[in-house]
């Protein structure tokens, strides 16, 4: 009798210790911010400098906050090779997309497509001290990461969320961006939604999944969701509907191009369409002072062949 009830006893200890760490696990969805710490660089490479951006984009002012979104096609590496992280980076790309930053003078860049994020390093040792970086990998080839200018903001921690959405987030799930400025917090989400037709429904899926997260979790903070959302704005498909429903909520900084068929600034002109996005929450309207499509194809002829195929979607923001 002893015998058994050590056995009952030990099971009920072995299967309240494993329901435990079961409810633990499915607790742990979102992950806890990652506080940045300033890395100091043990690097510094001297690049020349020949892009002018005076006839595509006037620098930043220092007394706003100028935010951009960029899919950087693969980069660092020329076309879609195998073996991707091992490629040696295409210097000549790094050195075109460190001028591009150095004479902008963006405070805040979200990038996707990051071959490497290892890679990225390399394209900060052309920069300033005072350039950062945060990234997460996801998968070969689409990573995401911010790069912003720590002298003007300060970092409060980055994370991945909405992991547990990994499929409809084309295994990409968003990585959350917080920092300080002016006395002010504001939360970027950095996004890369699945293309093609095939997506349509992830796409859909996904912008739900979104819009609950930041309802939940973000309802009174000022929040800008950007980057490549692989869909324009006012597409059949409707996959923005719900935020695009919530108007006194939420705006779409860069939707006048789409509404006013202003072709000519479309973010992926090769298709023709614009699917690169910058959304932003009610606590930001009134600071919204202008949002556009940076034609960096204008100052530089061999844009879409040695940088990218998307251009740049820049929001400026007083604060």
């Amino acid at each position: 009798m002893q015998d058994i009830f050590q056995k009952r006893v030990s099971f009920l200890f072995n299967f309240t210790i494993i329901l435990f760490g079961i409810v633990i696990f499915s607790s742990c969805d979102e992950q806890p911010a990652i506080p940045d710490k300033p890395v100091e660089k043990e690097c510094e490479i001297d690049y020349d400098n020949t892009l002018n951006t005076e006839s595509c984009f006037s620098s930043a002012s220092s007394d706003n906050l100028d935010i951009v979104t960029w899919n950087l096609e693969h980069f660092p590496n020329t076309g879609m090779q195998p073996g991707w992280e091992t490629n040696d980076p295409d210097e000549t790309r790094l050195d075109a997309v460190a001028g591009i930053i150095e004479s902008s003078q963006f405070d805040v860049i979200a990038m996707q497509e990051i071959v490497s994020t290892r890679l990225l390093d390399e394209l900060s040792c052309r920069l300033g001290d005072e350039w950062e970086h945060v990234s997460y990998t996801f998968s070969e080839g689409a990573n995401m990461a911010f790069f912003f200018n720590a002298s003007v903001v300060k970092s409060l921690g980055h994370k991945k969320i909405l992991a547990n959405k990994n499929y409809d987030f084309a295994s990409r799930p968003p990585l959350q961006f917080s920092f300080e400025y002016k006395n002010e917090v504001v939360n970027l989400i950095n996004i890369h939604m699945k293309c093609c037709n095939d997506g349509q429904a992830r796409r859909k899926n996904a912008s739900k999944h979104l819009k609950e997260y930041i309802d939940e979790n973000l309802d009174k903070d000022n929040v800008i969701v950007l980057g490549d959302y692989n869909e324009e704005i006012y597409d059949y498909n409707g996959a923005f509907s719900n935020f695009l429903d919530d108007s006194q909520n939420f705006k779409f900084a860069d939707g006048y191009i789409e509404s006013d068929k202003l072709f000519d600034e479309y973010s992926y002109p090769s298709w023709p369409s614009h699917i690169d996005h910058i959304l932003i929450s009610n606590e930001l309207f009134d600071n919204l002072d202008t949002a556009y499509t940076i034609k960096f194809d204008n100052c530089d002829s061999k844009y879409f062949s040695r940088i990218s195929d998307h251009r740049a979607v820049y929001i400026r923001l007083k604060i």
